[in-house]
Order: structure tokens, then C-alpha cells, then sequence
């Protein structure tokens, strides 16, 4: 085969292939990022918590107790820059698998494990808790704990 010929073929290939139950993460995961209304609760297993609400494009954080305004377009912009860069392969993800189901905080959920390799961190499985509204209602690695509510959020007294 001449150069010019392999060079097409590589060009017209994808560049990154996902295999369908990553598909399945990444899905739900971008229809998460993209909701207007969330309340978030991420708990590193130091008996620490970071609690975030977004509300209609207003978006709330507690720090030390405390209800303050959070300025800018929340959290839903760095997500959804995030997954854009595991879809291209940027940031590997692997191992995907899905493990049955499971009740997350009360809700019916199908948990779908997973390793994602981020520069400077250790590649840790990831559980995702993802509803049959394909919504990530929670997610597990290591001793950190992350929840989400969609529905009921209200924006906090500050």
C-alpha cells in the first residue's frame, strides 16, 4: 500500500472508540452535566463534604457551613469539557462493565464500574449509579462519595 493510501485510512478512522457500556457512562453522564437544576454532595472520606446546588443558571456552594453565590457557569461547563476529553481518548477510560443493579440513595439504579487514568492521579474503578432516566445519581472510588438530586432542588437561603 502507498503512504498516501494508509494516511486516508487512518484519517477516515475514528480516532477513539468506546465500547458500549462506556458509551452507557458517557451518555448519562453528559445528560447529568447538561441539567439546569442539581444539588451535589462530594465526600472524600475525611468527614469533609462539598455540597453544590445549581439552579436555572444560579449556582450555590457551602463552604464551612455557610451558603455563599457561586459566581460564573457552575460546574456543568468543566464536566462537560472533562467527558469531551475521555471521548477523544485524552483521558483514558477502560474497563468498563456493567454490574447489575443497585438502590443509591433510595433511587433504582444501574451501576456501570469503570477506570478513568487523569495526569497526576492514580487510575482508580469508578462506580457510576445511573437511573432509568439516564441519570448518574451517584458515583464511588475509593473513599470518595458523590451524590446528585435532580428533582425537588431549590436554591439555598444565603
Amino acid at each position: 500500500m502507498r503512504i498516501t493510501t494508509l494516511l486516508l485510512l487512518f484519517i477516515a478512522s475514528p480516532a477513539f472508540a468506546l465500547d458500549a457500556t462506556c458509551e452507557i457512562y458517557l451518555n448519562a453522564a453528559e445528560k447529568s452535566a447538561g441539567q439546569t437544576t442539581r444539588h451535589s454532595i462530594t465526600e472524600p472520606g475525611d468527614g469533609s463534604s462539598l455540597e453544590m446546588v445549581s439552579v436555572n443558571g444560579q449556582h450555590f456552594a457551602r463552604v464551612d457551613g455557610k451558603w455563599s453565590k457561586f459566581p460564573g457557569a457552575g460546574i456543568g461547563p468543566g464536566e462537560r469539557s472533562m467527558l469531551a476529553a475521555i471521548r477523544s481518548g485524552h483521558y483514558p477510560i477502560s474497563g468498563c462493565r456493567n454490574l447489575g443493579s443497585e438502590r443509591f440513595e433510595g433511587v433504582a439504579t444501574t451501576v456501570i464500574a469503570y477506570t478513568l487514568k487523569l495526569p497526576g492521579q492514580p487510575a482508580e474503578e469508578t462506580r457510576a449509579y445511573i437511573g432509568s432516566d439516564g441519570l448518574v445519581y451517584g458515583q464511588v472510588s475509593g473513599k470518595t462519595r458523590v451524590k446528585h438530586r435532580y428533582s425537588g432542588v431549590q436554591a439555598p437561603p444565603l
